[in-house]
């Protein structure tokens, strides 16, 4: 068992509810069992046996007398797998993801950049219509998500702050210029 989940660390992963122990949860994974421990559950969230999840891969235990493997729905990297499943540009490289942030059931924040001058990173992971985002947004409960475009020069991030926005005005840290937040 071991063997077969070290290597897969940070892997998302289909699970049944096998059965309820307290505030955890033991779920199926097919071959073993693993665990949800009550710290790596969203607030939001509640199952009841035979419920499927998908989890990412926390770590594995190759000393516990029970489950070995743990998993997680509160982990920033549960946030990442979504959209790498969901996003083609992101599954192909196009888009990149350099990092996460996440308050389990509150908000995530997810910073992007595009390899590419013709793709807007922010663009491909919200979807037409919010239609890729939506469905990140319906697996975590409505938690709200948030994208950061990351620039890879100081003009561009001065072309993005003199963009025309609705909103009220701000002075951007970065590079200095006042805009309006959209």
């Amino acid at each position: 068992m071991y063997q077969e989940y070290s290597g897969r660390t940070g892997e998302l992963v289909n699970c049944t509810i096998k059965r309820v122990e307290g505030p955890d949860y033991v779920l199926d994974l097919g071959k073993t069992e693993a665990k949800l421990a009550k710290k790596e559950q969203s607030r939001l969230e509640s199952y009841s046996v035979g419920d499927r999840v998908r989890c990412v891969i926390r770590l594995v235990d190759k000393a516990s007398k029970g489950p070995g493997v743990v998993v997680s729905r509160a982990a920033p990297e549960l946030v990442m797998r979504l959209f790498e499943q969901e996003v083609p540009e992101i599954y192909d490289g196009t888009v990149t993801i350099k990092g996460c942030a996440r308050e389990a059931g509150e908000r995530t924040k997810i910073a992007v950049q595009s390899r590419d001058r013709d793709v807007d990173s922010v663009g491909a992971c919200v979807g037409m219509k919010g239609m890729r985002v939506q469905s990140i947004i319906r697996e975590l409960r409505g938690e709200k998500i948030g994208h950061h475009r990351i620039f890879r020069r100081p003009g561009d991030v001065r072309h993005a702050c003199a963009q025309p926005g609705e909103g009220e005005p701000h002075h951007h840290p970065r590079c200095g210029w006042k805009s309006t937040w959209k």
